[in-house]
Formats: C-alpha cells, sequence, structure tokens
C-alpha cells in the first residue's frame, strides 16, 4: 500500500520515528518540569531550614546574653540590697529613708533585672526575678514601716540563691543544646 507515491515499507517506519520523536520530547520536556519542581522545592525546604536554624541560633545567642547580663544584674542588685540592710542596721537613716544614691541604685538594680527578666523565655526564671526584687524591696522598707518580719535578710538570699540556680540551669541547658548537636558552633 502506498500513500502519496511512498511505498508502506518507508511511511510506516518514518511515522513511527517522527511519532516516537514527539512522544519522547513531549515527555523529555515533562521530566524536566518535573525535576525542575522538585529541585525548586528542595531548594524551598533547604532555605527554609536555613532560616529556622538562623534564627535558632539567634534567640539562643540573644538568651545566652540576658542571662549573662542577669546574672550580673543580680549580684549589683545583691550589692545593693546587702548595702541597704547594713545601712538600716547600724542606723545611718538619712529623714525616714536609705541615703539616695544607695535607694536609687537598689531600685535601678531592681527595674533593670524586671527588664531583662522579661525578655527571658522561663517562666520559673520570672516568678524568682520577682521574688528577689520584691525581697529586696521588703528589706529596704521594712525599717520604715516598723514591720521587723521583713527585714528577712535570709529570705531575700534564698531567692537570690534560688534564681542563681536557675540561669545556671538554663546556660547548661543552653550549652548543652549547643554541643550536642542541635546547635552550630560558630
Amino acid at each position: 500500500m502506498e500513500i502519496a507515491g511512498i511505498p508502506s515499507n518507508i511511511w510506516i517506519p518514518a511515522v513511527t520515528a517522527i511519532v516516537g520523536i514527539v512522544v519522547g520530547a513531549v515527555a523529555k520536556g515533562y521530566f524536566d518540569y518535573a525535576m525542575q519542581q522538585r529541585s525548586q522545592e528542595h531548594e524551598r525546604a533547604t532555605r527554609q531550614v536555613e532560616r529556622a536554624l538562623a534564627h535558632r541560633d539567634k534567640n539562643r545567642e540573644f538568651q545566652l546574653s540576658t542571662l549573662l547580663a542577669l546574672q550580673k544584674q543580680l549580684v549589683e542588685l545583691s550589692s545593693a540590697t546587702y548595702a541597704a540592710h547594713i545601712e538600716l542596721r547600724v542606723g545611718s537613716v538619712v529623714d525616714g529613708g536609705l541615703p539616695p544614691e544607695l535607694d536609687v541604685r537598689r531600685h535601678d538594680s531592681s527595674l533593670e533585672l524586671h527588664r531583662l527578666g522579661q525578655a527571658l523565655q522561663d517562666d520559673e526564671a520570672r516568678g524568682l526575678i520577682t521574688k528577689v526584687a520584691d525581697a529586696s524591696l521588703d528589706l529596704s522598707m521594712a525599717e520604715f514601716i516598723g514591720d521587723r518580719e521583713k527585714m528577712d535578710i535570709q529570705g531575700f538570699a534564698r531567692h537570690a540563691s534560688a534564681l542563681q540556680a536557675r540561669i545556671g540551669e538554663l546556660l547548661r541547658s543552653l550549652h548543652a543544646d549547643q554541643t550536642l548537636g542541635t546547635g552550630t558552633s560558630r
């Protein structure tokens, strides 16, 4: 059988070859498109993981710097509170109050401790910060209001010690996360 003067032993392989080329080209285009989509998804997922890791590392660094500043501020508040306690004990209270520079120092330390505590992601530490600040205030005001029971330096020391222990736990936890491979060390 001839079509357009071409014998069937020629046109059947020619048409088959042309159809094969077209089907192959379409299939290749589809597979190339699918591979490109998979590659883009993989790149997108990789970028998302990198962003998440960068965010976690940035948050860890922020928590670390906050905890270290909190430790320093706790020492400052403890120093100011003990100085206020000594002033109250030796009776050098001025006009019914602490010397202004000592009162301001204790007050500012307490405020800074609260400010730093707000940045922490730990409710227990924030609760301890409130207890430490309240104990410091009670201790520094006890003499003025005549409440000897509030002049509990051991109570303040217990709260400060508990806060220091919690800060230590949080610091060790941050360090353990980093050294166990869940963080990146830079």
